[in-house]
């Protein structure tokens, strides 16, 4: 009996760097059996309101204001996420949950002589090897209790790497299924948008860049206006090819760039959607990995068109849930966006089963009840 108490409640320390999300963290708030502390950065990237007892630590980056050198140094000695005091942070935790094992805060953690728990994100063996961060991952996998790698593809790439099977288990994020769900146009965005009722819109969430897609589903939606003038691009995201968005747009494509959207305002901008359509391509140092934005689109009952390519097929059931292309084809992409705005059953049966996916194996709820789970086993010793 006095066994099992001890294992009826726990914190634990969730380390994220500075990477601390309100996406990620949508699964941790829905803990109930287990404390979740969340410790990050002072220099933290993204917005953290609304999470509850965050414990913050200074870091190498926060110090290191030369931009050169700065640069240099990341490159040499990739020390900028090493996180000061993190020992005392976490004295009361009794297991420590970081992030992909190459990460300076990851192999801190590894070393504190705690059960520490890896998500694992990458999917490519033999990533993130240059200086450092293979000592990082190699002492990481030698001291870590258990890996969660989000997909078998991540999965794969961790055996390949030489991490035990019996230290490894495949555990997908969740997201807030409640929040993420249906919803009809909201009317308010629509005047701020100027979205027509008559609008078929095709939501772009993601950084625009050469990795999403995006130039490949530009040359889509010039030819789809060519006989469509009612479709229209939302893009919901910034990155190093938004001039060229500009440049279509110039060119008297239907685009609408949204302005910076908070996370608690995405479910509101899903619902402007008929589609999500994020066309990913493979590189040699990234293939999409799970995409938050593929679960939020399903649980709001968006069909999801992107590309074979990374652990997509693992989140979006071509056929069924969504329609995945072949990467870097702007005619498959208008082809695929072209039957589901024109195949109204076809769409009706994608978003039902978008929507049942999502709820069947992504949301927060039971996938943290799975997680507490396994920290239990964790605290156990017995991490099969």
């Amino acid at each position: 009996m006095l066994k099992e108490e001890r294992y009826r409640v726990a914190t634990i320390g969730l380390i994220r760097g500075n990477f601390l999300n309100l996406w990620e963290w949508q699964l941790f708030e829905m803990a109930k059996k287990h404390n979740i502390i969340p410790i990050c950065t002072i220099d933290n990237k993204f917005s953290t309101a609304g999470i509850p007892h965050i414990r913050r630590t200074d870091n190498v980056r926060r110090f290191n204001k030369v931009p050169l050198l700065s640069t240099l140094l990341q490159g040499v000695l990739p020390v900028n996420d090493y996180m000061f005091g993190l020992k005392e942070k976490v004295k009361d935790c009794s297991i420590l949950h970081t992030a992909d094992p190459h990460y300076p805060f990851s192999y801190q953690a590894a070393a504190l002589a705690k059960p520490c728990v890896f998500t694992v994100w990458e999917n490519l063996s033999g990533n993130n090897e240059r200086s450092l961060y293979r000592l990082f991952k190699r002492q990481s996998y030698k001291r870590g209790a258990l890996f969660l790698p989000v997909t078998k593809k991540s999965r794969d790439a961790l055996i390949a790497e030489g991490v035990p099977e019996n230290k490894i288990r495949v555990f997908s994020p969740g997201i807030d299924t409640m929040r993420f769900a249906p919803s009809p146009k909201d009317k308010a965005l629509c005047q701020k948008y100027e979205i027509s009722s008559k609008s078929k819109c095709i939501l772009f969430t993601a950084r625009v860049c050469r990795e999403k897609g995006i130039e490949y589903l530009l040359a889509a939606l010039r030819g789809l206006m060519q006989k469509d003038k009612d479709i229209v691009l939302l893009i919901a995201g910034s990155g190093p090819l938004r001039s060229r968005v500009e440049d279509a747009k110039r060119e008297g494509l239907n685009i609408v760039y949204l302005d910076f959207c908070p996370y608690e305002d995405m479910p509101k901008i899903y619902g402007l959607a008929d589609i999500v359509c994020i066309p990913s391509i493979r590189t040699r140092q990234w293939e999409e990995q799970w995409g938050y934005a593929f679960v939020e689109a399903m649980a709001c009952g968006k069909p999801v068109i992107s590309t074979k390519t990374g652990s997509i097929e693992e989140v979006v059931e071509d056929g069924k849930t969504g329609i995945l292309v072949e990467q870097k084809s702007a005619q498959e992409l208008q082809k695929a966006i072209t039957l589901l705005l024109t195949d109204k059953k076809a769409y009706r049966d994608m978003a039902y089963h978008a929507r049942k996916r999502a709820m069947a194996c992504f949301d927060a709820e039971k996938q943290m009840k799975k997680l507490e789970s396994i920290y239990d086993s964790v605290l156990r010793g017995n991490n099969a």
